[in-house]
């Protein structure tokens, strides 16, 4: 089986790379006009780098089918040192999360596997609407841990502020909304509004 996936890379590693190469001169008019990139610091002789080559790339040609792109650049390189500093790096390989020229640290595996996983979760909306009870069961399961949130009006100040707590937490947890839904608030025992309901897939499964 491992020789099987180490011959899929290397025939993909073949043909035209997925993964964006960015330096001093092309960074930041790439990065800053993307809504969602994710974007690893490396250095050439870095093991743990050569390590991860292959796994990006894979990620890379998986994520250009979703319209999510990833890129890389070599922040050793005397040109690029400028662009490294900006950011922080210290260490090899360093991958972080842009938005709009906004970034955070990426906190997910890295594998193939789960570089586009993290991508895809990062690519949703950091707070989906849910309105039917079918989209509160599916959405409750797409994660360990999600969070949704029942609202009589998501004008209301309850429903602002668990928004403005779902973009700080977007990376470490799936966040969702109902609004105003009698038949859902009855389904999932919401006595009374505003209600946060933590879904799990380990324990005790669901908590108020």
């Amino acid at each position: 089986m491992k020789i099987i996936f180490l011959a899929l890379i290397l025939v993909r590693l073949a043909f035209a790379s997925d993964v964006i190469e960015l330096n001093a001169e092309n960074f930041d008019s790439i990065v800053p006009e993307k809504d969602l990139i994710l974007v690893e610091f490396y250095a050439p002789w870095c093991g743990h780098c050569k390590h991860l080559a292959p796994e990006y790339e894979v990620a890379a040609t998986d994520l250009a089918k979703e319209g999510i792109p990833i890129a890389k650049i070599d922040a050793d390189a005397e040109e690029n040192r400028e662009v490294a500093s900006r950011y922080g790096i210290r260490g090899y390989p360093t991958l972080k999360v842009f938005r709009k020229g906004e970034y955070t640290d990426y906190q997910g595996e890295r594998t193939a596997k789960g570089i586009t996983a993290f991508m895809k979760k990062q690519a949703l909306p950091a707070l989906s609407l849910l309105t039917t009870v079918d989209e509160v069961k599916t959405f409750s399961t797409k994660d360990r841990v999600v969070l949704i949130g029942f609202f009589d009006d998501k004008e209301s100040e309850d429903a602002k502020n668990f928004n403005a707590i779902a973009e700080k937490y977007r990376n470490n947890f799936l966040f969702g909304a109902v609004i105003a839904n009698k038949e859902a608030n009855a389904e999932f025992g919401v006595e009374k509004t505003p209600t946060v309901i933590l879904f799990k897939t380990f324990d005790e499964k669901k908590n108020y």
